[in-house]
């Protein structure tokens, strides 16, 4: 939030956390096989950069989803999330996997 000089109002600047749309599974399931898809593109592979991997998912993404508002930068930050949360669970997984 930004204070504007000598006034009493308050500006506030990009989306709340109440304007933003929470991801609904099927997005999130989109999400995912965008990732898929584009990581392993052998067409590409590692000779794309971080934007344009992010933008080439985006744009699977929206053949998915059509008519999504989400831009690259929101789902390279949901999919960190995503794969934190994945990571997780795989550990425990496999902790449980070889328990006596």
């Amino acid at each position: 939030m930004v204070w504007k000089k000598d006034e009493d109002v308050q500006v506030r600047k990009g989306k709340s956390k109440a304007d933003k749309k929470s991801w609904t599974a099927i997005e999130e399931v989109a999400l995912a096989k965008a990732w898929m898809h584009i990581s392993t593109c052998q067409r590409v592979g590692i000779e794309q950069g971080r934007d344009k991997f992010w933008e080439r998912i985006q744009e699977h993404f929206a053949t998915t989803i059509v008519g999504t508002k989400r831009t690259h930068h929101s789902l390279n930050t949901k999919w960190k999330n995503m794969n934190r949360a994945m990571g997780i669970f795989n550990g425990l997984y496999i902790q449980q996997q070889w328990r006596p």
